[in-house]
């Protein structure tokens, strides 16, 4: 867990998340498919207005043809603004974007990850928006002139072909 230390006001912190982010600053703030573009996902979630909002409980995300739950919680305050926090997921997630100040910094999976905790935003400042980000699945399946059934047959073919040489 996130070692937190209050002294006059400020406050430290020894992440826990389980990536060390990149920061970007400036960043450009836009709506969550936008946000997610701009880092080179295809798809964002924006949470906003986290300065005047507990974002804490869980979303229901409906965003290109995707259906699925992020949950926040573990929300840490200093004074009013949320500075820390953890997150899950019913769908794999490649990046998340946490802005605070002039700046973001963008925690990557690699592979996706369904959580993280103690995710902060940069110079330590409260958090203004987080944006989640993915991408469609890497698997195809080929497509044959003949379509899914010639795809189909061809892939019988060349399993029978490879268990007739062994």
């Amino acid at each position: 867990m996130a070692a937190l230390m209050a002294s006059m006001n400020l406050i430290t912190f020894t992440s826990a998340a389980s990536v060390t982010p990149y920061l970007v600053d400036p960043w450009t703030s836009g709506n969550g498919m936008a946000e997610a573009n701009s880092i080179g996902y295809n798809y964002g979630y924006k949470i906003d207005e986290w300065d005047s909002t507990d974002p804490t409980g869980t979303h229901h995300v409906t965003v290109g043809g995707f259906d699925f739950y992020i949950t926040i919680s573990n929300v840490v305050y200093d004074e009013e603004e949320i500075v820390l926090f953890d997150w899950e997921s019913t769908h794999p997630i490649d990046a998340v974007i946490v802005k605070g100040d002039t700046g973001a910094y963008v925690f990557e999976y690699d592979p996706p990850a369904y959580s993280d905790t103690d995710l902060y935003a940069p110079s330590e400042k409260g958090i203004s928006h987080v944006t989640f980000c993915w991408n469609t699945p890497d698997f195809v399946i080929p497509e044959t002139p003949w379509g899914v059934l010639g795809t189909t047959l061809t892939m019988f073919a060349a399993a029978a072909l490879y268990t007739r040489k062994r």
